[in-house]
C-alpha cells in the first residue's frame, strides 16, 4: 500500500500541472496510445515494435508487422479516440459498454461464447456458458470501495477472465476494461510491462487459487513508471 500511496502522490503533481500546454499534451496523448497498442498487441501474442506500431500509424507499411497488426492497430485508433478521451471515459463499465467495446476490438458483433470448451492456455474450464449474461450483467457490482483503485481494476479484469464470456479476445478485453476503469479514476493508460507468457501464468495462478497479489504488484510497479515518466514530460 506504501507504493499507492506515492501513486496517488505522483498523480496529484501531475493534475496541478495543468495547463500542460498543447505540445506537451499532445505527446502524453501519443504516449499513452502507444501503450494501450503495444500493451495489447504484445499479450495477444504479437511481436510487433513500437517502432512498427507508429509506422503503421503514419500510413506506412511495417514490413515485420502482420496483416492482423495493421487492422488493429487501425481499431486501436478507433478505441482510443472514442473511449479512451478524457470526455469519453465517464460512462460505468456494464454489459453495454463491454459489448461495445469488444465489437471494437474485434471489428464483429458481441456474441457470448455458446460452449464450454476449455481455455487451453490456462488449463481453466469456464463459467458454463448458459450463465454468462446474468454473470455480465452482474460485474457492475465488482467495484469495492475498501480497495485502492488499480485493485479494483485488477479485480474486475480478473472477474472478466473468470466469466470467459468470449471465446476469443477476452483477455485482452478485460485489460481494456482494467485500463478504461483506470483512465477514468484520472491516470494514465499504461503497459502492463509484462511478457506474454508471464502474463498467462499470472492470470492461470488466479484461476486456481484467487490469489492476484502478484498480478496486482506487477501492476503497481508499472503505473508508477508511467507516472514518472509523465513526471518528467511535464516538468
Amino acid at each position: 500500500m506504501m507504493m499507492f500511496t506515492d501513486i496517488r502522490k505522483k498523480k496529484l503533481i501531475l493534475e496541478n500541472r495543468r495547463p500542460y500546454g498543447m505540445d506537451k499534451e499532445n505527446h502524453i496523448k501519443e504516449l499513452n496510445f502507444l501503450d494501450l497498442v503495444y500493451c495489447n498487441l504484445r499479450l495477444s501474442g504479437s511481436e510487433i515494435s513500437k517502432e512498427g506500431i507508429c509506422r503503421i500509424c503514419l500510413g506506412e507499411v511495417d514490413p515485420f508487422g502482420t496483416i492482423e497488426d495493421h487492422m488493429k492497430i487501425r481499431r486501436y485508433i478507433y478505441i482510443f479516440e472514442n473511449f479512451f478521451g478524457r470526455f469519453n471515459v465517464h460512462q460505468d463499465i456494464d454489459e453495454r459498454l463491454m459489448s461495445r467495446l469488444y465489437s471494437a476490438i474485434t471489428d464483429s458483433d458481441a456474441i457470448y461464447r455458446r460452449d464450454d470448451a476449455p481455455v487451453r492456455h490456462f488449463q481453466y474450464r469456464p463459467l458454463n456458458f448458459r450463465e454468462i449474461p446474468i454473470a455480465m450483467k452482474m460485474v457492475p457490482r465488482w467495484e469495492t470501495l475498501a480497495l485502492n483503485e488499480l485493485q479494483n481494476a485488477v479485480k474486475l479484469h480478473n472477474i472478466i477472465i473468470k466469466i470467459y464470456p468470449f471465446s476469443k479476445h477476452t483477455e485482452e478485453l478485460a485489460r481494456n476494461c482494467l485500463l478504461y476503469y483506470m483512465v477514468s479514476k484520472g491516470y494514465p493508460v499504461f503497459d502492463f510491462e509484462l511478457q506474454v507468457g508471464e502474463y498467462n501464468e499470472l492470470i492461470a495462478k488466479w484461476l486456481a487459487d484467487e490469489d492476484d497479489d502478484e498480478l496486482y504488484r506487477k501492476l503497481e510497479v508499472a503505473l508508477i513508471l508511467k507516472l514518472q515518466l509523465l513526471l518528467g514530460v511535464t516538468s
